[in-house]
């Protein structure tokens, strides 16, 4: 297990990092040491479509981190303050395309310092690489692109954009902002743990910041099937097993923001989410399919930390 992290810490990498300010909202209360996997598999199917996600997460020098992050020519990044970070990985398939997604948060306030997404496909427009980095006022993108003379070399040989995308004037100073895959964290070590229980963050996704409620609706039990790994070995989990019913409602700020703005996982609107209760795994997660309809992703495998 992870070693707890201590008020003073908590309470320097908030100074550090300068919230929360007069206007800001109360940060989620998050515990590291309530992460209790390292790493799920997921699938979902339908019609005719299989996608497959992988997602881990665990801790990592922050030394060690910081030398691939970005450095933004005029913007000042977000840094860590403490010695280590959290690192999240995403891997999905589908339709023959592939993305790699990687993430780096603070572990007490799940803020997001940088992503990087490497996507390819069948096609030349299906490769990009992108670099996300996080400032107090706004991100910093950066954009690689193959070309038909490019597609064969690597992504630094790619056509490159930069951009940044200030945060809207309605998002309250010093908000942490964090990332859609960043909510892996935040369900594995907030304080969901009984029905009324919430909390909000905020996420940048697709160049807009949306506010994400995440709320306990319910305990209740559904069927599952899955594999569960740890260091003694391995056992299938079939039955109905008890969960927490955990409703994602996320919303653009600005004019004309709608809960269709928010996805999870290519799920969109209002997703829900199944947690495992003793271990916070996320055993079932329902959303809206584009165009298709009602999609759901179903747990099967986890490794246990």
């Amino acid at each position: 297990m992870h070693r707890r992290l201590s008020v003073l810490m908590i309470l320097a990498v908030t100074a550090a990092l300068g919230r929360p300010t007069a206007g800001a909202e109360r940060l989620p209360h998050l515990d590291p040491e309530r992460l209790e996997w390292s790493r799920i598999e997921l699938r979902a199917s339908k019609l005719t479509v299989t996608a497959r996600s992988a997602v881990e997460i665990h801790r990592q020098s922050a030394s060690g981190a910081i030398a691939r992050w970005l450095r933004p020519p005029t913007e000042q990044p977000i840094m860590p303050n403490g010695d280590d970070v959290v690192r999240v990985g995403l891997q999905s398939a589908v339709l023959g395309k592939l993305s790699e997604l990687e993430l780096w948060l603070d572990p007490v306030t799940a803020g997001a310092f940088q992503r990087i997404q490497l996507e390819t496909g069948k096609k030349v427009r299906h490769h990009r690489h992108r670099s996300l980095r996080f400032t107090a006022g706004g991100v910093f993108n950066a954009t690689h692109r193959a070309t038909e003379e490019t597609v064969d070399r690597p992504y630094r040989e790619w056509d490159l954009s930069e951009t940044f995308e200030a945060y809207p004037d309605r998002l309250p100073p010093g908000t942490v902002v964090s990332e859609p895959s960043g909510l892996f964290y935040l369900l594995a070590a907030g304080d969901l743990d009984r029905p009324g229980a919430s909390l909000s963050t905020y996420v940048f996704s697709k160049g807009r910041v949306m506010k994400v409620d995440l709320t306990v609706w319910e305990t209740t039990s559904i069927k599952v099937g899955y594999t569960e790994v740890s260091s003694t070995g391995s056992r299938e989990v079939k039955g109905r097993q008890e969960v927490m019913r955990i409703l994602l409602a996320g919303r653009a700020l600005g004019e004309g923001g709608s809960n269709r703005d928010f996805e999870f996982l290519g799920l969109r609107g209002d997703v829900e989410i199944y947690l495992e209760r003793t271990r916070r795994i996320p055993v079932l997660i329902t959303g809206d399919i584009r165009y298709v309809g009602k999609g759901k992703v179903r747990l099967q495998r986890v490794d246990l930390d």
